[in-house]
């Protein structure tokens, strides 16, 4: 991974206020993924927005409210946040991140899974949320949530 292509999309991102198009990989913002087609998020989190958050702490503020804003939008951007934050948690926990998000988005993600419980059973479009599962993307969540129970003995619901 080239660090500084990724920090000037990050610095892109901020400075045309794109950082949802840059979370999901949209456009210019695409990272090459090895083991699918989707944009890799863990290399926009870790190689971007944590590497971004050591020249300008503002990164974290505009992190998250980007969350919170995709929490309310479509299946996709509900499950690139959820990805996101599961990501970060992650990273929280093995005290390899810069920063620790603010429990605000863990209450607004819990919210946001609860009122689209029905949207995410059925947002099946996309392989890597369960294209197989009976309950779609709102599975995934379940079985990343037990995971985290079962392995750091941690819910990120």
């Amino acid at each position: 991974v080239n660090m500084t292509y990724i920090m000037s999309m990050v610095e892109n991102a901020v400075k045309k206020d794109e950082m949802k198009e840059y979370l999901e990989g949209i456009g210019n913002y695409y990272i090459k993924n090895s083991e699918s087609n989707s944009s890799d998020l863990a290399v926009a989190l870790y190689s971007g927005i944590h590497e971004y958050y050591k020249i300008n702490s503002d990164i974290k503020i505009i992190f998250e409210k980007t969350l919170g804003n995709m929490l309310s939008g479509t299946e996709f951007d509900i499950m690139t946040a959820f990805n996101c934050i599961y990501l970060q948690l992650l990273s929280e926990i093995k005290k390899n991140s810069p920063f620790q998000l603010d429990k605000q988005c863990y209450i607004d993600l819990k919210n946001s899974i609860i009122e689209n419980a029905d949207r995410l059973k059925n947002y099946k479009s996309n392989p890597n949320y369960g294209s197989t599962n009976d309950n779609g993307a709102y599975e995934y969540i379940e079985n990343i949530n037990n995971y985290f129970e079962s392995a750091y003995n941690h819910k990120i619901l």
